[in-house]
């Protein structure tokens, strides 16, 4: 048992250390990206395989951002194919074994108020009963893994409306990897052996970013696809912009605006304008993109 208890904690660790995107508004040279009115808080996206100095770093953030360690956080871990009852074959964990190990790894930065949910029932993510905890919540992560189990369940159910509350009570809401693709509009599709044809982005996500597609994992493609794949979505597309994150990267979005939060990697901003040579604005040090106005502000 207390081998099996070892390995919970170590798989915990693991998905807080794991802490691809679209829009309406009006088309033309002056269109303006139309964020939801839940952006009133803070929204943090992840580009995957955080290493455990910056996920030390990223989770002292989150918990700042909200005002320390007296945070009522909310974990979302659907997107473990292994958690019950599980997707894929291997050993399962239970959501009790789950929900305990979390509690112990969150505890050591001081947080004694976390809860987990956890379903794979569309009917009751749309529940009340289910979404109560997220109505006290300020704070809630939503780790990776595979997205189709998170994008098959809790868009366009009363847990997204929760999630709009949370930012509209000055909360953070942030994901990684999967979860940070499920925080936009929607799943963009990109062909990696032909990334000139047009994505598709027939599933769509909980829309806290509204035409804003984010892209996870970017470093781990050929150079070039994943930003040719965006290019030609949003060349079609006027009111969309594609948010491209590289992987021990973070970045944090505060009334509009993207800032770099950790990690080394690059973010970058498809927006369908000509930047020079390349269509992706790549922000580097203190560089922010306003998404409302699609410039740069220095």
């Amino acid at each position: 048992m207390h081998g099996r208890r070892k390995a919970l904690l170590l798989t915990v660790s693991l998905f807080l250390a794991d802490f691809a995107v679209l829009g309406q508004a009006s088309r033309g040279a002056g269109a303006q990206t139309q964020l939801q009115e839940s952006t009133g808080g803070t929204i943090v996206l992840g580009g995957g395989y955080f290493d455990q100095a910056n996920t030390a770093a990223l989770l002292k953030r989150m918990i700042d951002l909200v005002g320390g360690a007296g945070i009522s956080l909310v974990i979302i871990p659907t997107a473990d194919s292994q958690l019950e009852p599980a997707t894929r074959g291997g050993a399962s964990t239970t959501l009790i074994d789950y929900e305990r190990a979390a509690r112990d790894t969150v505890a050591r930065l001081g947080v004694q108020r976390v809860t987990v949910l956890h379903t794979r029932d569309r009917r009751v993510a749309d529940s009340d009963a289910f979404v109560a905890p997220l109505q006290s919540a300020n704070c809630v992560w939503i780790p990776g893994g595979d997205p189709q189990l998170l994008f098959g369940v809790y868009p366009d159910t009363r847990l997204q409306r929760e999630l709009q509350g949370v930012l509209r009570r000055g909360g953070v809401v942030a994901g990684d990897s999967a979860g940070a693709l499920v925080i936009g509009q929607g799943l963009l599709a990109v062909d990696l052996d032909h990334p000139e044809k047009m994505p598709t982005a027939s599933q769509s996500g909980l829309g806290l970013l509204r035409d804003a597609f984010v892209m996870a994992h970017v470093n781990r493609y050929k150079a070039g696809v994943v930003e040719m794949g965006a290019k030609t979505y949003v060349s079609s597309r006027s009111e969309a912009t594609g948010i491209l994150i590289e992987e021990h990267t973070a970045i944090m979005i505060q009334h509009g605006q993207i800032t770099r939060l950790i990690g080394n990697g690059r973010t970058g901003i498809v927006d369908g304008r000509s930047h020079g040579t390349d269509p992706v604005v790549w922000l580097s040090g203190s560089a922010r993109y306003d998404l409302r106005t699609r410039d740069l502000v220095q």
